[in-house]
């Protein structure tokens, strides 16, 4: 069985930055393992941001979406550690 790390540090929810243009907001689980890639991620309570709405870019929408973000739901996917790009911390569950 793979083990599971919860990433503390990096608040209630992530915005994850993948392959391929897909961005995502979610509650993040790495399990690392069993993959040679590393593991993968396991996103829950998921949302595609398919429109940032933002003037300042991704990074805005760490506190939360504006009101022109637009969201999409997703629930849950598990994907490869190595196709996520970045990870940025949000403050609250958005």
């Amino acid at each position: 069985m793979p083990t599971t790390e919860r990433i503390p540090d990096l608040g209630p929810q992530q915005i994850m930055v993948c392959d391929r243009g897909f961005v995502y907001v979610g509650k993040a689980t790495l399990y690392a393992g069993d993959l040679p890639s590393g593991g993968f991620w396991r996103l829950e309570n998921l949302r595609n941001i398919r429109v940032w709405g933002t003037s300042k870019g991704l990074g805005q929408l760490k506190d939360g979406p504006t009101q022109s973000t637009k969201l999409d739901d997703v629930g849950e996917i598990v994907i490869p550690a190595a196709t996520v790009k970045g990870i940025i911390k949000c403050t609250r569950v958005w």
